[in-house]
């Protein structure tokens, strides 16, 4: 989460993980992004951390190259 805050210029403070969903506290850094800029970036950052775990490289490329 830090690494995406860092991208998006808001600083993040406590969080909550709870099974299907985050609450936290940030902050806008000087000349931050949007708020909505930057929940976009946290929700990409963590989807493709979370399907690496989940998905084993072996079974994406087959199912990817059936198209």
């Amino acid at each position: 989460m830090v690494r995406s805050a860092g991208s998006a210029r808001l600083g993040v403070g406590r969080y909550v993980i709870m099974p299907d969903h985050v609450h936290f506290f940030c902050r806008a850094e000087y000349e931050a992004q949007t708020l909505p800029k930057f929940v976009g970036a946290w929700k990409s950052w963590t989807s493709r951390k979370i399907n690496k775990l989940l998905w084993p490289r072996s079974l994406t490329a087959d199912f990817s190259s059936r198209g």
